[in-house]
């Protein structure tokens, strides 16, 4: 079931995001290669080698490790073209789905109001809402999108970032 969700809440965000995530932070900057961003998150991020790289919006990830950011702990993907030389799509997974909250209240301090993309599933379990909120323009002219998706058949919520450059969002 919560595939069921994931699947939901991939093909809701590819709706209204290309995707968000934290990049222009830290160490990472947009067009960066999968190495240099290796390189630069000083042993943070291992490359993610082998022939089941996850794909996002037509983006490949190459690289992922532990992050803190904020005071926030995430496990960070970076996704990139597929030969890994461009950096498109930072995702940033909440290690502990109770911060969600308080993510989405820092995120609304920093960026503003954001754009409320909610919705409501009608599964056979019962209704599912995934919240789903973006802001289509941070200070720096990038996309960000929070979605969190409710805890289910015993499995933790889920609670993640996504941040791409403004040429990327498809709102």
């Amino acid at each position: 079931m919560i595939r069921s969700f994931a699947a939901i809440a991939a093909a809701t965000l590819a709706l209204i995001t290309a995707g968000p995530a934290f990049a222009h932070w830290e160490w990472s900057r947009w067009g960066m290669s999968a190495q240099e961003v290796i390189s630069a998150s000083a042993g943070k991020l291992s490359p993610d080698v082998g022939n089941d790289r996850q794909r996002v919006n037509e983006q490949w990830r190459h690289a992922s490790g532990p992050v803190t950011f904020d005071g926030f702990d995430f496990h960070a993907e970076f996704y990139f073209d597929q030969a890994g030389e461009d950096l498109r799509i930072v995702r940033l997974t909440l290690k502990d789905f109770n911060d969600c909250a308080r993510l989405q209240a820092r995120l609304n301090k920093t960026l503003g109001k954001p754009q409320d993309a909610s919705e409501t599933f009608n599964l056979p379990n019962g209704p599912v809402t995934i919240n789903a909120y973006y802001w289509p323009k941070d200070r720096k002219g990038d996309f960000a999108a929070l979605t969190s998706l409710p805890a289910a058949n015993g499995k933790p919520g889920l609670c993640f970032v996504r941040y791409s450059p403004k040429s990327l969002a498809t709102p």
